[in-house]
């Protein structure tokens, strides 16, 4: 009769806390989605701008800026428009600008390619990555 294998892989379950805790912990930061950032540069003529994401690191130092960051039509036009007509409405409109409090999304592919209307060539395994982001919309102006 055979003797039980009485060894024991993991005994103080370093590997299994490592996949089930550490790294799916480790994989998610890893993921970008939705943020909260301030306009730090805006270009108008181009309609990109530069965000500096509100959270702060664990070291609690800033993440370094995120640059051309896309600034959508519908903020956009609506701030040309809106700066048009305010005084004709008797609103009070505050259009984006440096300073401005935003939320900042991150494409699910990478997006160095897209040049507007047209379908485009995805060349990298890139995914939701901060070099990757649109303005979703102004939080406090």
């Amino acid at each position: 009769m055979r003797k039980p294998n009485k060894k024991v892989v993991d005994r103080k379950n370093k590997v299994s806390n490592f996949i089930f805790n550490a790294y799916p912990q480790f994989i998610m930061g890893k993921i970008h989605c939705i943020n909260l950032g301030r306009i730090i540069k805006y270009d108008k003529a181009d309609h990109t701008c530069s965000v500096q994401l509100l959270p702060l690191q664990h070291d609690n130092d800033k993440i370094a800026p995120i640059n051309e960051v896309i600034v959508p039509a519908s903020i956009w036009q609506n701030d040309k428009a809106m700066e048009k007509i305010k005084d004709k409405i008797s609103i009070e409109y505050k259009s984006l600008k440096v300073g401005s409090v935003v939320t900042i999304g991150f494409f699910d592919t990478e997006i160095d390619n897209f040049a507007g209307k047209d379908n485009f060539k995805i060349d990298s395994t890139r995914k939701h990555s901060l070099n990757d982001a649109t303005l979703l919309g102004v939080i406090e102006p």
